[in-house]
């Protein structure tokens, strides 16, 4: 993948195609939250809990990465 074909995201380079499955994945727990209710406990649109934890995974992701390049293993 070329520097071009990439999305640049607060100073990371992002895989287009993982961005791809992380919407894909934020738009199926939107639905899920939906039918299921599960904003009501909040008051909260689908829609901003859907990104939360779509956010939440992605700062995992991140904190793996930090943890791999700080021990130089693989995750």
């Amino acid at each position: 993948m070329s520097r071009d074909d990439a999305i640049v995201e607060n100073k990371r380079v992002i895989n287009p195609t993982k961005e791809k499955y992380y919407e894909r994945f934020r738009e199926r727990i939107e639905e899920v939250i939906n039918v299921l209710s599960l904003e009501n406990g909040s008051n909260t649109p689908d829609y901003v809990l859907s990104e939360y934890l779509v956010d939440c995974l992605k700062s995992y992701d991140r904190a793996l990465q930090a943890r791999e390049k700080f021990y130089g293993d693989y995750v």
